[in-house]
């Protein structure tokens, strides 16, 4: 995922690397802590291990070659966890120079209002990491190869990762055991009930608990 492909390297960054630095800013923002007092606090946590920023505790888990994972936690409850490559942790502020993050990105700045459709649908375009209690309506344009995965508890399931596609963008969706035969390539679908998240640098949309993955029209 921090590959960089198309342009050569400037002073931008790979896409990937830009969209794991906006997540980092988008956190701060959801926190209400300043984005640059965040960031040294991920610096703090990659050089000792472990720092504190208001209510939040950061942890390097792993430590790479070239790159540091994190682990945000907010008491017993995960915030989040996202890679980040060490070039970035050794500037003072890597978001600084990038255009993306000169346009609304400050978080004492307002946010700019979205006006949801009348049905609650919204389109992938209108999805922020964080969300939840999401509806969205596309159509299934790919299904990634299933992969045997042990979870947590010590069980064994099957994953594969959709591909989810309307007129204003895509966004993956996680299928589990069942879930992966009951929707094909071309297939409809409506997701109800669903949260925003983020993993490993990609967004991701994930059906709750409670929450629902029907096709509307078949291929």
């Amino acid at each position: 995922m921090w590959r960089s492909r198309g342009r050569p390297g400037g002073d931008n960054p790979p896409r990937s690397d830009a969209r794991t630095l906006e997540y980092i800013v988008k956190l701060s923002q959801r926190n209400q802590i300043d984005a640059n007092e965040f960031f040294n606090a991920i610096v703090y946590a990659w050089a000792n291990g472990e720092a504190r920023c208001r209510e939040l505790t950061i942890q390097a888990r792993v430590k790479g070659k070239d790159r540091c994972v994190f682990l945000i936690t907010r008491g017993h409850d995960v915030v989040a966890q996202f890679p980040m490559l060490e070039k970035y942790l050794k500037e003072p502020s890597p978001f600084g120079r990038f255009e993306i993050f000169h346009k609304n990105i400050n978080p004492t700045s307002e946010k700019k209002s979205k006006t949801l459709p009348d049905t609650g649908i919204l389109h992938i375009q209108d999805l922020e990491v964080g969300m939840k209690k999401v509806s969205i309506k596309a159509q299934v344009t790919e299904i990634s190869k299933p992969k045997l995965l042990l979870t947590r508890n010590y069980n064994y399931a099957l994953l594969a990762n959709a591909t989810l596609s309307d007129e204003t963008g895509t966004i993956e969706l996680p299928l589990w055991n069942n879930n992966i035969k009951a929707v094909s390539v071309k297939d409809t679908v409506q997701v109800d009930n669903a949260k925003v998240a983020m993993f490993r640098g990609r967004v991701q949309l994930r059906v709750a608990r409670n929450g629902t993955l029907r096709v509307l029209e078949n291929s």
